[in-house]
C-alpha cells in the first residue's frame, strides 16, 4: 500500500470519528507519524482527501446498483441483491461509508453538486426497481420514492451502529432488512385511521 493510500485511510478514519471540520492536517500527520508539511508531498489539501473518499464510495454504490437493476431476475431477487450490496458497501469500510454518508456536505460546491447527482441517480435506480416490482405484481408500493428513501435510510444508518465483531454479518443484516421490507410491502393491510 502506498503512502497516499495510507493517508486516505487515516483521513477517512479521522473524518468518520471526529467529523471533517474537526480534523486538522496536524491530526492527520499525528495519526500517521508524519510532519504536517510532509503530507503535502502526497496530497494537495484536506478537501482533496474528502473528495477522493466520497468519490470512491459513490462509485462503488452506483456501479453495483446499476449492475443489479440491469439483471434479468425478478424484482424481489434484485431487491435482496440491492440491499446486500448496499449493506456490503457500508460494512466493508465503515469509516469510508460514514464519511460518504454524513460528511459529503462539506465538499467544495462543484464536487458536492456532482455527488448530489450521483446520489439522485442511485436513488432513482432504487425507485426503478420498486416500480418494476409493482409491475410484476411482487408488491404494493404506493410511493416508490418514499419506499426507496425508507430502505436507504435503514441501510445508511447501519454505518452508525454496525460492528464487524457483532452478532450479525453484513449479509445477515441485509437479509433481515429485506424480510422486514417484504413483510411490510407484500401484504395489503388496513391502515388504522
Amino acid at each position: 500500500m502506498g503512502r497516499r493510500q495510507d493517508i486516505v485511510e487515516a483521513a477517512q478514519t479521522l473524518f468518520a470519528e471526529r467529523g471533517y471540520h474537526h480534523t486538522s492536517m496536524q491530526d492527520l500527520g499525528d495519526a500517521l507519524g508524519m510532519q504536517r508539511g510532509s503530507l503535502y508531498a502526497h496530497i494537495g489539501s484536506k478537501d482533496e482527501l474528502l473528495v477522493e473518499i466520497v468519490a470512491r464510495a459513490a462509485h462503488e454504490f452506483v456501479l453495483g446498483m446499476e449492475q443489479i437493476v440491469g439483471q434479468a431476475e425478478s424484482a424481489p431477487k434484485r431487491l435482496r441483491a440491492a440491499l446486500r450490496h448496499h449493506i456490503r458497501v457500508v460494512t466493508d469500510s465503515l469509516p469510508a461509508s460514514a464519511v460518504f454518508l454524513f460528511e459529503w456536505r462539506h465538499l467544495p460546491p462543484h464536487e458536492r453538486l456532482d455527488v448530489a447527482r450521483q446520489r439522485d441517480h442511485y436513488e432513482g435506480l432504487w425507485r426503478r426497481l420498486l416500480i418494476e416490482g409493482v409491475a410484476e405484481g411482487a408488491w404494493s408500493v404506493p410511493d416508490p420514492a418514499l419506499t426507496a428513501t425508507f430502505l436507504l435510510s435503514i441501510g445508511n444508518w447501519t454505518a452508525q451502529w454496525y460492528r464487524p465483531d457483532g452478532r450479525l454479518t453484513g449479509e445477515q443484516v441485509a437479509d433481515q432488512i429485506y424480510q422486514l421490507a417484504m413483510d411490510g410491502i407484500s401484504r395489503r393491510q388496513e391502515v388504522a385511521r
